[in-house]
């Protein structure tokens, strides 16, 4: 065990989540990275460490025709009761709701729309002095 996270990095092939984390971890290592062209298996460079040298990374990305293995209807009814399977799980401790992937930025979107986006004062303080500039204006949105 360690605190130290370069350290930590020397062992980054261990598997977190089991044998399963470990395949999946794997898998993505080669879609994005070996079959994408780029850096893969820790080889990707260092954001920080050298800003003249591209990191090497690269994405995979995979659209998959629902429709090819079943009725697009019958999927959207498995993935609801999928859902609710989940959201009705036990809590952890501390817990109050189960969110599923993207649930809290749509949470986050709906309250935006309807209470506004929270400014920090200092920068509503410089958009107000630019805003008296003559030579500079802010395009208003009609959204």
């Amino acid at each position: 065990a360690t605190t130290d996270p370069i350290e930590a990095l020397k062992g980054f092939v261990l598997p977190i989540g089991g044998y399963k984390g470990y395949g999946l971890a794997l898998v993505m290592d080669i879609l994005s990275g070996v079959l994408a062209g780029g850096k893969s298996n820790g080889q990707v460079n260092s954001l920080y460490a050298n800003l003249n040298e591209p990191q090497g990374v690269c994405h995979f990305t995979a659209a998959i025709d629902v429709s090819a293995f079943m009725e697009v209807k019958d999927f959207k009814m498995r993935m609801d009761s999928f859902i609710e399977q989940i959201k009705t799980s036990n809590l952890a401790r501390g817990s109050s709701k189960i969110y599923i992937p993207g649930e809290l930025e749509f949470e986050e979107e709906n309250r935006r729309k309807c209470q506004g986006i929270p400014v920090p004062c200092t920068l509503w303080e410089d958009l107000q002095k630019l805003e008296q500039n003559p030579e500079y204006e802010i395009p208003v949105s009609a959204h």
